[in-house]
């Protein structure tokens, strides 16, 4: 016997986007379409249940019609069962949408962020899941988990920090880290994931899709990463995590969603004279995959160049060319740390005396104002 699983989390259906200016309301719209994607792709499937593992929607900002919305496109796939485990921006908490609405009757809310099991006999499935009760839900949930029984297919969902991830993705760029990954919720480790024998975890927080326990003696678990690029520490394709799963064995492919990728474009400007030479070596840099995405321009080697140069008059000059764009100075920190003149050895003095000591998720914020304001002072 096989039984089959879609797997996904973070639609952030309705959130903000700043970094695109008079776009925010075409780019709420594309995340509408990328849940009826996942729904119209749950019936394609014949899944046997669709996992919704957090932040399907932003709470703060969410609308009544797209409220209304969800409710609608999840009832198009009754009979199949939806379970949803909210996540740090649409937690469990009284005022939040899961508790004051009714849902349709194939749509299961876990409310506790205690797990709790849940079941499908005629499939003998189990799925244990648990919310997030705030925003910056700390309780290790996975740490007291245990097995209701050994028969049947056993899942574990929920939207959580896994503390030991890869040192690539816990040293990636905190300017434009989206903040639900900056927050802790529901944490989590290697030995909690080795206690659990399950068939399969299937998780949320991260944006980008990363297998955390995939060995062949172990049991797969997943985050499937958002289903569309969000921000600009977006790397991987986005998509959902499609699982067959038998007794023995769990195979988990990727399908792609994505519509409009997040882009960093780095321009080296030494050399350059004039602010339309920085914008001509963009222009000749752009193709259509490029032309169709949110981009952020950064700007490098600045510091010798005969004029100042003018971030707002750039971005506004780029409008056009991109779906969204912001322009920034190329943060070059080892640069100021390694020389020795009097501005640099203010900069090494202010990170070291006041920089170091600050919170990891608020050094890049500071790093780079302080960057502006040495490059202010240099002229």
């Amino acid at each position: 016997m096989e039984i089959k699983v879609l797997h996904c989390s973070d639609i952030h259906l309705d959130a903000n986007y700043p970094e695109i200016w008079g776009k925010g309301g075409l780019k709420r719209q594309e995340q509408r379409e990328v849940l009826t994607k996942i729904v119209e792709r749950a019936g394609k499937e014949r899944v046997d249940l669709l996992i919704m593992a957090g932040d399907l929607f932003t709470d703060r900002t969410v609308s009544t019609s797209t409220i209304e919305f969800i409710k609608s496109q999840l009832k198009s796939i009754d009979p199949i069962p939806v379970f949803i485990t909210p996540g740090n921006h649409d937690p469990y908490t009284p005022e939040s949408p899961y508790c004051y609405t009714d849902w349709p009757p194939n749509v299961h809310i876990f409310n506790t962020n205690r797990f709790k099991a849940e079941e499908i006999p005629d499939k003998k499935i189990i799925i244990y899941g648990a919310a997030n009760k705030s925003d910056d839900d700390s309780y290790e949930a996975l740490k007291n988990f245990s097995l209701r029984k050994k028969e049947g297919f056993h899942l574990i969902a929920f939207h959580g920090t896994y503390r030991e991830l890869p040192q690539e993705r816990a040293d990636r760029d905190y300017i434009s880290l989206a903040t639900s990954e900056m927050n802790t919720c529901l944490p989590f480790d290697r030995a909690d994931l080795e206690r659990s024998a399950v068939h399969y975890i299937a998780l949320g927080h991260q944006h980008d899709r990363l297998c955390i326990r995939g060995d062949e003696s172990g049991h797969p678990a997943w985050y499937c990463g958002a289903p569309e690029y969000l921000s600009f520490s977006d790397r991987e394709d986005k998509g959902v995590n499609l699982c067959h799963i038998s007794a023995s064995k769990t195979q988990v492919s990727f399908i792609p969603l994505w519509k409009r990728k997040y882009m960093r474009l780095i321009v080296p400007c030494t050399g350059m004279s004039t602010e339309q030479d920085i914008l001509r070596t963009i222009s000749k840099g752009t193709d259509e995959d490029l032309s169709r995405s949110v981009v952020r321009v950064e700007l490098g080697d600045t510091y010798s160049l005969p004029f100042n140069i003018n971030t707002d008059s750039i971005e506004e000059k780029l409008r056009d060319a991109f779906f969204g764009v912001k322009v920034h100075l190329l943060v070059e920190t080892d640069t100021c740390l390694k020389n020795a003149n009097s501005l640099q050895r203010l900069y090494r003095e202010i990170v070291n005396e006041k920089i170091s000591q600050s919170q990891l998720s608020e050094r890049a914020y500071q790093e780079y104002a302080l960057m502006l304001g040495i490059k202010a002072l240099s002229f």
